[in-house]
């Protein structure tokens, strides 16, 4: 059966689904924090239908909230979607516990050894072409994550204020007002704080004066964590950045 979503187990051992993967695989344009929160209203209990826990963002490291989902919250949720995903998927939860039920039937039964045995391995060669499914998936985020992490390209300060609808200098004021960055004579340095999370690169320029002497230039310049993390402090609006985005204040980032 191919694997449509992931479906882990909480500290209690029950099977869960994650509520923003479930809400990735419906694609909806409508904020997280507002569909789940309108999802819920239709009557789901939280400790018994869901579980709210805390993990971080992969791209900005900022922390968001997610929820465990029962499969039975999950499926009904499904189904409030109205549709094709949503029923795609309610059948995909359905089709995992009949599954799921049928091999536990089979390791109950008595058995011989010998079907013990045989059944054991069919277990284990399932899971295993599961778990290879789910890395392959899995690899085109991490390996998208690694070369914005190893990226040696950089953005201007000029271009994010552009998208934001800004001037530059606006954009920079505003960094070093919520504690990002602070000025050193003609440069922008990043806060000891933030310099190991691979928001931003220093560049060096060359160039010759009219005199013929030869000097350099250094200037920061963002990588696209550093983007992401400067929408999501000032942008309210950018259609690629809302649908995954965990609000953040400037007054909430703290200087070093």
């Amino acid at each position: 059966m191919q694997q449509l979503i992931n479906i882990t187990t909480d500290g209690q051992g029950s099977e869960v689904v994650s509520a923003r993967d479930l809400y990735e695989y419906f694609a909806l344009a409508e904020r997280f924090s507002k569909w789940i929160e309108r999802m819920f209203e239709y009557g789901f209990n939280e400790g018994v239908d869901y579980t709210p826990y805390q993990k971080v963002h992969p791209l900005n490291n900022q922390p968001i909230t997610d929820y465990y989902l029962t499969l039975d919250t999950a499926k009904e949720i499904a189904m409030l979607q109205r549709s094709e995903k949503g029923k795609e998927i309610r059948q995909y939860f359905i089709q995992y516990e009949k599954r799921s039920k049928e091999l536990i039937g089979q390791l109950t039964k008595p058995q011989s050894d010998v079907e013990i045995l045989s059944n054991a391995v069919l277990v284990a060669n399932r899971l295993l072409a599961e778990k290879e499914e789910q890395i392959q998936k899995l690899a085109p985020k991490a390996e998208y994550v690694d070369k914005v992490l190893q990226s040696d390209t950089g953005i201007t300060t000029t271009m994010i204020a552009k998208e934001l609808g800004m001037t530059a200098k606006t954009l920079n004021d505003k960094l070093c007002k919520a504690g990002l960055q602070y000025r050193s004579g003609k440069n922008y340095i990043l806060y000891a704080k933030y310099q190991h999370r691979g928001f931003a690169l220093m560049k060096t320029h060359q160039y010759t004066d009219r005199e013929g002497q030869s000097h350099t230039n250094h200037y920061l310049v963002w990588t696209e964590v550093g983007r992401v993390f400067i929408h999501n402090l000032f942008n309210n609006d950018l259609s690629w950045s809302k649908p995954n985005r965990q609000k953040v204040l400037p007054n909430q980032v703290r200087r070093q």
